[in-house]
């Protein structure tokens, strides 16, 4: 039985997942505060102010008035109750901020707070509809995958007068994604100074993605660039001075797309990742073939199974494809039949049944038949990736590609050679080159400090450490290709005795020292700059912000 505390927390977490509340900590809340009053005192808004502390604190710091909008009836009553022991107008509207229009409303001096973070699957209906039509007034076309916070943000900068300010939480996506991106474009056409900081640590205990401080001064003007500061913790904020902060400064709104990570390197890393894609012998992996997904069961213990299985069950073994389950299949640069055998002996699944579509049923139709009908007794057809397809039991979108590249990423990623004829998941990418022989070289390549470097470069940091590569992510990332493969056995021996870092070197050796004629002092700064993104994207979850 759950004690009354445990209810409590799956209480709160239950409401904080409803409307995607993550209050922000007092340190945070008074630095945004006291940042923008210096900027644009006056009057304050809070268009997502859930209990009021931002508000609290904006009457507490000397703003002149203070306007709230929340959905949750629960959070308002705080708020309300907070604020009417504050000598100071306050207005508090119960509802959704895109149902109110800017035009009815005076400007305001200064936007804060911490919009809701929602993600587009749960963000529908008529409240998202007003939010793409307020962000297209100010001449922004939102994709379809956008969260809530973009159009949030999009839509509180119509509030503001010539001159506000606004300081908000805001989520690393803004630099990640190609909708955050649209958003920060927005935020540089509409003020003068935007400005992020980063820290090395998540100061959202529960959050899953990493939060930034986005502060913007003197609306109405505009700018090229972002000022990117990182920061230790979120102790420094209370005595930072923006003045004399250190800051990368990054360009918005190009057309090549500028990885923000490069703000945590130093100066001697980022010169030494600039002159090496400077090089003539780096490429894209776009340059290279196609990045595809991989496939969607809707259920894996139902259509994947060991080949042995699949014979004690009476199964057609031209059904079964070999196939690539996720990363830990992957221990090498090659993944070959041995590695099938080795992995099915040890009691893990690496085929996947799939019968071909009745009409394209060439005999077998008895086996057909039995398939169908242990799949319905399992309710196998009613899960939604098989009831959403047509017919259930047959898996569309098979590829068999060249290589297999990572997608989630713990410390290490691996990338292998398609040695098996093998399709995959879609927990992995596949690359089908435009040159199939080079597979085993570029397989060399991609171990290499340079390309492992700019994986986590381009891609998003998660809970628990991960590296997420999505797609369009994988198709920015560097490679350099060797003339030879002689090195991929070595590479593949150190791999599968948990020698990464010995692999690593191989590659770099043979890929940044041979073929790109870099030098050890080079080498050795990317080798750094890895590093350090490695131990912050593990470090942020090590427990709350505190040091």
């Amino acid at each position: 039985m759950m004690s009354s505390r445990t209810l409590a927390l799956a209480g709160r977490r239950v409401r904080q997942k409803h409307f995607a509340s993550f209050y922000t900590r007092p340190e945070v809340v008074d630095f945004l505060v006291r940042w923008g009053l210096a900027q644009a005192g006056g009057v304050v808004m809070d268009p997502s102010c859930g209990d009021g502390r931002f508000l609290s604190s904006a009457a507490l710091l000397g703003a002149t008035a203070v306007i709230g909008c929340d959905l949750d009836p629960r959070a308002l009553k705080v708020a309300r109750s907070a604020l009417a022991t504050e000598h100071v107008a306050a207005t508090v509207h119960e509802g959704d901020f895109f149902a109110l229009d800017p035009a009815d409303h005076p400007r305001v001096d200064l936007i804060v707070g911490n919009p809701p973070f929602i993600r587009y699957q749960c963000f529908a209906g008529d409240s998202r509809r007003r939010a793409l039509q307020s962000a297209l007034a100010l001449g922004v076309r939102l994709t379809a995958l956008s969260s809530a916070w973009a159009p949030f943000v999009i839509h509180a900068i119509r509030f503001l007068r010539s001159g506000g300010a606004m300081a908000m939480v805001v989520p690393a996506e803004i630099v990640q994604t190609n909708y955050g991106l649209q958003t920060l474009d927005a935020l540089c056409r509409n003020f003068a100074q935007v400005h992020l900081l980063a820290f090395a640590r998540n100061f959202f205990a529960d959050a899953e993605a990493d939060t930034y401080l986005l502060l913007a001064a003197d609306a109405g003007g505009s700018c090229h660039s972002v000022e990117f500061h990182p920061l230790e913790s979120i102790q420094q904020l209370a005595s930072v001075r923006m003045s004399g902060l250190a800051s990368t400064t990054l360009p918005v709104g190009t057309t090549e797309r500028t990885p923000f990570a490069l703000a945590f390197l130093t100066p001697k890393e980022h010169d030494a990742w600039l002159q090496a894609i400077a090089n003539p012998g780096v490429v894209r992996l776009s340059d290279l073939g196609t990045i595809t997904n991989g496939y969607v069961t809707g259920a894996n213990d139902f259509f994947l199974m060991t080949r042995e299985d699949a014979v004690k069950q009476g199964l057609p073994t031209e059904w079964l494809h070999p196939t690539v389950v996720n990363a830990a299949s992957l221990r090498g640069p090659e993944f070959a039949p041995s590695d099938i055998a080795e992995l099915e002996l040890a009691g893990k699944p690496h085929h996947l049944l799939n019968p071909p579509p009745a009409a394209q049923l060439d005999g077998h139709r008895q086996e057909l038949a039995s398939f169908i009908r242990r799949g319905v007794a399992l309710g196998i057809h009613l899960r939604f990736k098989c009831r959403t397809r047509s017919p259930w039991w047959h898996v569309p979108g098979l590829h068999v590609p060249h290589l297999f590249l990572p997608y989630m990423v713990g410390r290490e990623p691996i990338a292998s050679v398609n040695a098996a004829g093998a399709t995959y998941t879609n927990t992995i990418h596949g690359l089908r080159l435009r040159r199939a022989s080079s597979a085993r070289t570029v397989g060399i390549g991609l171990h290499s400090t340079l390309t492992l470097l700019s994986m986590e470069l381009h891609g998003r940091t998660y809970g628990g450490g991960i590296l997420k590569l999505e797609p369009s992510e994988t198709r920015r990332v560097h490679v350099a290709v060797p003339a030879k493969s002689d090195a991929a056995k070595a590479v593949d021996r150190l791999l599968r005795s948990d020698d990464y870092l010995g692999a690593v070197a191989v590659a770099d050796d043979v890929v940044l020292r041979g073929e790109l004629g870099l030098s050890a002092a080079v080498i050795g700064q990317l080798r750094s700059a890895r590093a350090r993104l490695v131990c912050r994207r593990y470090s942020r979850n090590q427990g709350r912000n505190t040091r």
